[in-house]
């Protein structure tokens, strides 16, 4: 049953997804933002690589632990 003024079945699926990561010893998430479900893996690996990989030289290959919408 809905009640009146639920509008939750009406609102459009968030496009803003959290990515888990560890890399090496480093673990943390980032927000990838209005990409379709299928590229957001990709997209997240590269904002990792461009984000991190400079200062944190102990990062090796990025594993994706989890991606949940927002």
């Amino acid at each position: 049953m809905r009640w009146p003024g639920d509008d939750s079945m009406e609102r459009p699926v968030s496009d803003v997804y959290i990515v888990k990561f560890r890399s090496g010893k480093y673990h943390g998430h980032v927000h990838v933002c209005g990409k379709p479900r299928d590229k957001v893996e990709s997209e997240a690996k590269r904002m990792i690589h461009e984000r991190h990989m400079t200062y944190m030289p102990g990062m090796v290959e990025i594993e994706i632990l989890d991606v949940v919408p927002k």
